[in-house]
């Protein structure tokens, strides 16, 4: 999984200005922690809705799956100007359910890398456009960097750039290159990245709209024997 760095307890407490009038239902459920545009970071729920926590999250990054427990109020007053509301009292332990599968595999298997096996693709989250969504490949080699693709255009391309796998999102094809989105697999052999889904990094950038069919790959270094590179198979998410 990728870290960032952990969120200060203090930032998310001076964005709780308060609780609505309306009456609070209990939350109980799992998602994403997932970065936000005024306030650091946010809950993205497996079940929809992007809430801002009261708790502590030292400890925690971007990207981290976690159980949240506490008071759901739709209505709280914060200084986010963003989300859908606020989980009040949160209790927050690390993730013990799976998160909900998204979209649909396709350009698969994927040309095996040096880790003897080709490099898949997943994705998790609700679809919905405008909410952010995570991406994971898993089968990756170890310690070499990758970055992920994004496009409207499927695509087959055996050998681009030079590669020994195949391309298969179409021209134009977004680069999640940006500071913090360049990935690194690790000793696990996996990444992972949370897309913000009103930015994807097309030039300019573009915002993900419902009815919009988008197609995603990672590309990745590796050295099978010689320094090259590889592709993942791909997802298809329709947004809703």
């Amino acid at each position: 999984m990728r870290l960032l760095a952990p969120i200060a307890p203090f930032a998310l407490a001076a964005a709780l200005c308060g609780t609505s009038q309306a009456q609070t239902t209990p939350f109980d459920g799992c998602g994403t922690l997932a970065p936000g545009v005024t306030c650091p970071i946010f809950f993205l729920a497996d079940v929809g809705g992007l809430y801002l926590l009261d708790a502590d999250l030292s400890g925690y990054s971007i990207g981290d799956r976690v159980h949240v427990q506490g008071d759901l109020d739709p209505g709280c007053f914060t200084s986010c100007n963003q989300g859908d509301g606020c989980i009040f009292s949160a209790i927050v332990t690390p993730n013990t359910c799976n998160a909900p599968p998204l979209g649909t595999s396709y350009c698969g298997p994927a040309v095996p890398n040096s880790s003897g096996n080709g490099a898949v693709l997943s994705a998790t989250g609700t679809g919905v456009a405008g909410d952010p969504f995570e991406l994971t490949v898993d089968d990756l080699p170890m310690n070499r960097s990758a970055i992920m693709l994004a496009s409207q255009v499927q695509d087959f391309v055996p050998g681009a750039g030079g590669s020994q796998g195949a391309l298969c999102v179409g021209v134009p094809f977004a680069r999640f290159n940006r500071s913090g989105e360049i990935l690194n697999s690790g000793n696990a052999g996996s990444v992972n990245l949370v897309v913000d889904s009103t930015d994807i990094p097309l030039s300019p950038p573009v915002a993900v709209m419902a009815g919009e069919t988008w197609y995603f790959q990672c590309w990745f270094r590796d050295a099978n024997p010689m320094d090259t590179s590889n592709f993942s198979d791909g997802v298809a998410i329709a947004f809703l």
